[in-house]
């Protein structure tokens, strides 16, 4: 069974629409709902600053509060977009949150690649993800992971093409859907069952105990049973936890714990520590011509030969999308370079798309100080756009 939440277009619908005018920008917009379709039109122009236009709209059209979201898997969309040049269409899950400083907006994006005319569109919640830019823009916030539980709109905004352009964006409507049990409330409702199965058992063969010795030590042996599958049904939960489902590296979640041993390591031992960031260059045009199971198997050997390159001491993490960190312990960054270098030489080297053109990665490296590794992260995440600049497939290290 699923559950389901649909936004339908309609005369009635509350919206909001943003541009650069913002940011000291010229574009205009203007919005009108006609034959069904909430219209966005936008005459980009251009500026000092980046030219945008965006279609905020509410998913509560009632009360406006925010909707928890996190128990829905994925998302269908259906509008029609129209451009004078190739573009991108940038669609955000905005989900609102406090912490000590303040209230923040996090910005969970997915970027289309859309089709002239009218299409159906369905995204996965997990292939979200939290910018860079919005990264480093909240750098107070060490949680850098995608989160829905407090979402307060669907925006639809222009995409990254810079020139003067005209942009049409036509809404109609867009389902959100999902299990009403989540495998991993599915799993601890089984074990708590277990468990109280196992206390009334325990009860029953206390009771009895007294009366049959050859009972009880039966009890016992089935007892221990359970305990272990209760374990190994532990283990396997944290081990889901912590690692990414297609590749086998660790999430963010799993480097959360990884942390806390690396701080340990540069605050008591004094040995020195590198993080490299990587990305698979031109990964969206991999998906986009040859398909997302294409890709996915992209990463798979890309993964792989991460975790086989590195040193039993590393770790390497998928941080989202197509990129990677690769976390070095106990490594210069001289040491970290060189690992780079190696892995860049590795997977330009390997046949990723079978019978196609090489895939690359470009890398930044940089070294971690005592307890920031946010700082590090931060630097090394900067390196790696210097990489892209650069022409890709290179590896920069942060000054």
């Amino acid at each position: 069974m699923e559950r389901t939440l649909v936004i339908q277009a309609s005369k009635d619908t509350k919206y909001a629409m943003f541009n650069d005018f913002v940011n000291g920008g010229r574009s205009v917009s203007r919005a009108i709902y006609e034959d069904g379709f909430l219209k966005l039109d936008c005459d980009i122009v251009e500026s000092h600053t980046f030219g945008f236009c965006s279609l905020d709209i509410p998913i509560d059209q009632t009360h406006f509060e925010e909707v928890d979201l996190s128990s829905y898997s994925r998302l269908e969309i259906e509008l029609a977009y129209q451009s004078d040049y190739n573009d991108t269409l940038l669609i955000y899950l905005d989900n609102q949150e406090r912490n000590q400083h303040g209230e923040y907006s996090r910005a969970n994006l997915n970027v289309v690649k859309p089709q002239q005319g009218m299409k159906l569109y369905q995204l996965y919640l997990d292939e979200f993800y939290v910018p860079s830019w919005w990264f480093l823009s909240h750098a107070q916030t060490a949680y850098a992971k995608t989160k829905f539980d407090n979402i307060s709109s669907i925006r639809l905004a222009s995409g990254d093409n810079d020139r003067a352009r005209h942009v049409q964006i036509s809404f109609r409507r867009v389902k959100f859907t999902g299990k009403l049990i989540d495998e991993t409330s599915l799993y601890l409702t089984i074990i708590l069952i277990w468990l109280f199965i196992g206390c009334v058992e325990t009860v029953r063969y206390v009771i009895l105990v007294q009366k049959n010795f050859a009972k009880t030590r039966k009890f016992a042996r089935r007892l221990s049973e359970v305990n272990q599958m209760l374990l190994d049904e532990k283990d396997k939960l944290e081990d889901q936890a912590n690692h990414d489902e297609l590749t086998n590296c660790l999430n963010r979640h799993g480097l959360n714990g990884v942390l806390g041993k690396l701080n340990d390591v540069l605050m008591n031992e004094n040995e020195p520590a590198s993080v490299i960031v990587l990305d698979i260059d031109f990964f969206k045009k991999i998906n986009d011509k040859y398909g997302h199971d294409e890709g996915d198997r992209v990463l798979i050997k890309v993964s792989r030969i991460l975790l086989q390159s590195v040193r039993r001491s590393d770790h390497v993490v998928r941080w989202g999308g197509e990129e990677f960190v690769v976390l070095c312990m106990q490594a210069s960054v001289s040491d970290a370079e060189r690992l780079a270098e190696k892995l860049r030489c590795l997977i330009a080297s390997s046949e990723l798309l079978t019978g196609q053109p090489a895939v690359s990665c470009s890398f930044g490296v940089a070294q971690l100080s005592k307890g920031n590794f946010v700082e590090g992260f931060t630097k090394a995440d900067a390196a790696l756009y210097q990489a892209k600049q650069q022409g890709r497939n290179r590896v920069i290290v942060a000054e």
